[in-house]
């Protein structure tokens, strides 16, 4: 059943700048989503807080299960991803001085082989996900080719 796109919640804390109707786009849910907005603006703790927001509706209200997230964490979860999806190790290194505040090598361990090639494969074989990363590349790319990153 698809259900329709909900206007934009108003009544919410979280302060959007942008708003992306997302009901429609959302890969393995299309026209069928509880995800009806992807936002980037202001926390809803924090008014000097850049965050993202991923605004829910349940079918019957606003959910408040709609998660905030602040956009330094969202990049450096988007990075995590990166990296497991490049991954043929069983470990994952962030050298020094990747993440803030981060002194010295950083390993993250597989919880085991045959979990990491069962999450590799999954990613791998996700169309979807592909072409969401490669067009994430493609404004990483414009971003640094103007000098911006």
């Amino acid at each position: 059943m698809v259900t329709k796109q909900k206007s934009f919640p108003h009544q919410i804390a979280h302060s959007p700048v942008y708003g992306l109707s997302y009901n429609a786009h959302d890969p393995d849910r299309e026209g069928n989503s509880d995800a009806h907005w992807l936002t980037i603006g202001w926390s809803q703790w924090d008014e000097n807080e850049p965050a993202a927001k991923v605004v829910r509706h349940s079918g019957q209200r606003w959910s408040r299960q709609s998660e905030e997230i602040p956009v330094a964490r969202l990049v450096d979860l988007t990075t995590l991803l990166a990296k497991v999806y490049e991954g043929n190790a069983d470990d994952i290194e962030f050298k020094a001085g990747f993440f803030e505040n981060q002194s010295k090598d950083v390993t993250i361990k597989a919880k085991s082989p045959k979990a990491r090639v069962s999450l590799a494969a999954a990613l791998h074989r996700d169309p979807k996900l592909r072409r969401r990363l490669a067009n994430l590349a493609d404004v990483m790319i414009a971003l640094r080719a103007a000098r911006q990153v």
